[in-house]
């Protein structure tokens, strides 16, 4: 074949790959003289004696005016040059990307950092947005499939690096909106272990997609393929977060919610979930989160946390111990420029992460739901999705529950759960100096409900201003605390009294 002539223009200079229906070849353009320009092409040779020839060769014109349609018009998707025929095969030519693609890149320099991947996402999501406004269904991403511009790779990092989908090939499961405008799949043979479980039943949707783009990020993060991960009885979600020295959580809730089982539980749109990608700004600069050591003492300073804690991970100490040790390493590094900080501008703008487009959102309003007591596992997971750590708790009949940074550096959510109930029955917030009293408020009160008092109002204003370190209550049959660490954090919790 190498050598070999197609239509008296394109030289074969490598066969790429091959299968039972399709060939994909290395090619240059023989007509020109002086050209260096490479090729794919893809050749479709029907199979003898089966029915569905006729089907793939009509599919195959049918898909090919699709990418023509799009070839030139977006700089992550390969340009197609032409297609025809030559005897009973059928052809597709295409624009050839050098460069390595995303398995190779961490088979040859490992796993990606959480900005690289974060800065991928984003570049892929809006070749998503892009080719599901043409009713497309990409239906083959994995880490194989995606290539690093080679013109724009820098080793160091992939800040310039342009992610291009590469292979536009395919013939069948060409699929029908409910709106009857027609929604093409680009399909070629694909490893099972990145696609959804509605494709596999051959029902491809836009959140199919996601959800492929779900697994390629867990690759890139941890060097590991799906299968390789276990999954979790309850949830039917691989267990992947412990492979990640270096855990960046609202990427993490990100991931996690495209590759729920249950397509309604995953964002409806590329667009949906590159907003949730950038709707907490992160300052990369700052110094990611170590994880948390095994073995903690507490301070003498937390009566109610010694109590209710003793010697062991409980969450009242867990979120403590990552505020007093994450965000005093984070003051002294920043010093009055971290103290004089608008305490009423929580969030601050978002730093470009990609190259390709860049995203700057103003200041907005915290808005997390601090979840009350009565309030199931099952909920929480649906609107967080899956916690930072689940563990068992100091109380025999608990679980502890971790959501680690809910928002950046700024609030952090526990709970422990009766295990026979799932129900939440001690809720617990964390803030950081530089939330607003009003943004307190406004969780706290979420917090307790009804509950809530001008009392308790009275005593979270004095621990905000310093004029007491911590005041305990008891309201109906729940009891609280409100203190101020020594470190200068605000912790707020409440408890069922017959839990404990």
């Amino acid at each position: 074949m190498k050598g070999k002539l197609i239509q008296d223009k394109y030289r074969i200079l490598k066969i790429l790959g091959r299968n039972a229906f399709s060939e994909t070849l290395l090619a240059t353009d023989n007509s020109r003289f002086y050209s260096r320009r490479r090729y794919i092409i893809k050749r479709f040779r029907p199979i003898l004696g089966n029915p569905e020839a006729e089907n793939i060769r009509r599919l195959s014109y049918q898909e090919a005016r699709v990418l023509k349609r799009l070839s030139g018009k977006n700089r992550q998707i390969p340009r197609l040059y032409e297609y025809f025929m030559d005897g009973e095969d059928f052809y597709l030519v295409r624009e050839w990307i050098a460069g390595l693609t995303l398995k190779q890149r961490v088979e040859q320099k490992g796993p990606l950092s959480t900005e690289e991947v974060e800065q991928i996402l984003n570049s892929v999501l809006s070749f998503l947005k892009y080719i599901h406004s043409y009713g497309i269904i990409y239906r083959q991403l994995k880490p194989s499939t995606i290539i690093l511009r080679q013109d724009y790779w820098l080793p160091a990092s992939l800040q310039n690096c342009l992610p291009v989908p590469i292979y536009f090939g395919g013939v069948k499961d060409l699929e029908n909106q409910v709106d009857n405008h027609q929604q093409y799949n680009l399909a070629v043979p694909y490893r099972r272990d990145y696609i959804s479980p509605e494709q596999k039943q051959g029902k491809s949707v836009f959140a199919s997609d996601l959800y492929s783009l779900g697994l390629t990020a867990i690759y890139l993060l941890t060097g590991k393929h799906p299968g390789e991960f276990s999954l979790d009885p309850r949830s039917k979600k691989l267990r992947w977060h412990q492979e990640i020295p270096k855990q960046k959580i609202h990427l993490v809730r990100v991931i996690e919610r495209a590759i729920c089982p249950e397509m309604s539980d995953r964002y409806i749109s590329a667009e949906k979930m590159l907003q949730a990608l950038n709707s907490v700004p992160v300052n990369l600069a700052m110094p990611i989160i170590e994880p948390v050591p095994k073995q903690i003492k507490f301070p003498s300073e937390f009566k109610v946390i010694s109590l209710l804690s003793g010697t062991t991970l409980g969450v009242l100490a867990l979120i403590l111990v990552i505020f007093n040790s994450d965000l005093t390493q984070f003051a002294k590094r920043d010093g009055e420029q971290y103290l004089k900080r608008d305490s009423a501008n929580i969030v601050t703008d978002t730093l470009t992460t990609s190259s390709v487009f860049a995203l700057k959102q103003p200041p907005t309003t915290i808005n997390i739901p601090a979840f009350p007591l009565g309030m199931t596992e099952q909920k929480i997971a649906e609107l967080l999705g899956e916690p930072t750590k689940n563990s068992s708790g100091y109380w025999s009949n608990s679980r502890a529950l971790l959501y680690q940074d809910v928002v950046p550096r700024q609030i952090s959510l526990g709970y422990l759960t009766d295990t026979d109930s799932t129900k939440v029955r001690q809720a617990e917030i964390a803030f950081s100096r530089s939330v607003d009293l009003k943004t307190i408020k406004q969780q706290v009160k979420q917090l307790m409900q009804d509950n809530y008092s001008p009392e308790i109002e009275h005593h979270l204003e004095q621990v905000y201003f310093k004029t007491i370190s911590g005041y305990e209550f008891q309201v109906n049959n729940i009891e609280g605390v409100v203190q101020q660490n020594p470190e200068n954090h605000i912790y707020f919790a409440i408890w069922d009294r017959e839990f404990h």
